[in-house]
């Protein structure tokens, strides 16, 4: 509210044609659709450091990380728990893809990224749950870097053609 006051008082006056009213609303949407753009220019640099470093991580150190996978599911509670958490944000992630694709929220190239890699993101716990040696693990390692890594080259594509 303080800044609407402050735009009303330092802004010309009204256009020709066009009320006072008509100038404050459209000065509070635009300054609020900026505030909005800016927000989402953040979360896409967010969404590029969340599947580059898992892309650079996975194709790098496939075997160690394999390793470091292995030891973590030995518990049989907690590899049940990694595909039960998997399978229902795989569930949530395609019945949200459906949502978005079908709503005017379909020209939101973000949105559907984000619902995107959170679905490369349960697929490989879901994957990752059911493997049982180190030599599948490196390979769904390998697989899984390519597909974080084209999911980083999208989203740039994304930062820098908005």
């Amino acid at each position: 509210m303080l800044i609407a006051t402050l735009r009303t008082l330092l802004t010309p006056g009204p256009k020709r044609g066009e009320t006072r009213d008509t100038q404050l609303a459209t000065d509070h949407w635009s300054l609020t659709l900026s505030v909005v753009d800016k927000a989402i220019r953040i979360y896409a640099w967010f969404l590029l450091i969340v599947t580059a470093l898992p892309a650079l991580a996975r194709m790098a150190r496939p075997r160690e990380l394999a390793r470091i996978v292995l030891a973590r599911y030995q518990d049989a509670k907690r590899r049940k728990r990694a595909f039960l958490g998997g399978a229902i944000y795989l569930g949530l992630s395609a019945i949200a893809i459906v949502f978005v694709l079908r709503t005017h929220m379909r020209q939101q190239r973000w949105l559907i990224m984000a619902v995107l890699i959170g679905m490369v993101s349960a697929f490989e716990f879901v994957l990752n749950s059911h493997a049982f040696n180190e030599d599948t693990l490196a390979r769904q390692n390998r697989i899984f870097g390519g597909a974080y890594a084209a999911l980083a080259i999208a989203t740039i594509l994304l930062i820098f053609t908005r």
